[in-house]
């Protein structure tokens, strides 16, 4: 039995397709190989939940030939490894994500169904996938996967058949009122916008008021310090000319002492 190992997680999103993790130790179904060109392998789970279905080859990593399977660990013991024990898995280094490799047909073709059901041909997954194939080859729509209904139902308008007839009543009923109505409501925002305005107005006029105030007692105080300079400058002129007098007077006096 060949094993590989799961690079990037997948989830299925069709019948026949295999929901698988990063990590996750997977064997080659021994049935048969797919095609090459088709982009799909088939394999199944070694440990539980067990399983067996198709994973995009890009996701899953190079072979290891020669290993044995223990189907109650789920783990390879071959006998030429080294680095690895028993029931224990090497971790893979995942330095990117690989995207979903999808056919222009979201379904899985007709011959890797039959692959699928050559190994496991009582599987309601694979059966279920081949009526669906019938149907689609013979012009009959499939019916749509269970994830897809479900976000169907999410979009469509919870919107019921009473609600319909009463919306029709009660705008035949207010037909002729509608123009009143209306004109009240924009009566009654012009009024509050009218008031809002001259609230606006009185709060600006306030606040100019005060500034005005404040300029004017700074231009006052303003006055004030310049009045407060100007008499010192006068007080240092005045004695600045008494002290020079009193100089000349003990000058004068020394010289007529000698």
């Amino acid at each position: 039995m060949s094993l590989v190992k799961v690079l990037f997680d997948f989830n299925a999103q069709d019948v026949g397709e295999l929901s698988v993790v990063v990590g996750e130790v997977v064997r080659l179904s021994s049935t048969g190989q797919s095609p090459q060109n088709s982009g799909w392998t088939l394999v199944e789970k070694i440990a539980p939940p067990y399983g067996k279905g198709y994973v995009p080859t890009g996701y899953l990593g190079s072979q290891t030939k020669g290993s044995e399977i223990d189907a109650d660990k789920g783990s390879p013991t071959s006998e030429g490894a080294s680095g690895v024990e028993e029931g224990e898995v090497e971790p893979t280094k995942v330095t990117s994500f690989a995207r979903i490799r999808r056919l222009s047909d979201p379904r899985l073709p007709e011959h890797l169904l039959e692959t699928l059901a050559a190994s496991d041909p009582n599987s309601p997954a694979v059966t279920g996938a081949r009526r669906n194939f019938m149907r689609t080859a013979e012009g009959e729509p499939s019916a749509p996967s269970p994830s897809t209904s479900r976000k169907i139902e999410a979009l469509r308008p919870k919107v019921g058949k009473t609600d319909l007839v009463e919306y029709k009543r009660s705008d035949k009923e207010k037909v002729g009122v509608l123009p009143i109505e209306l004109e009240k409501i924009f009566s009654r925002h012009d009024h509050w916008f009218e008031q809002v305005m001259d609230a606006r107005a009185r709060q600006y006029g306030t606040m100019e008021a005060a500034l005005s105030r404040v300029n004017k007692r700074m231009a006052q105080a303003r006055e004030k310090s310049e009045q407060i300079v100007s008499n010192i400058m006068q007080l240092d002129a005045a004695l600045e000319n008494d002290k020079q007098k009193w100089r000349n007077v003990n000058r004068n006096e020394s010289l007529n002492v000698h």
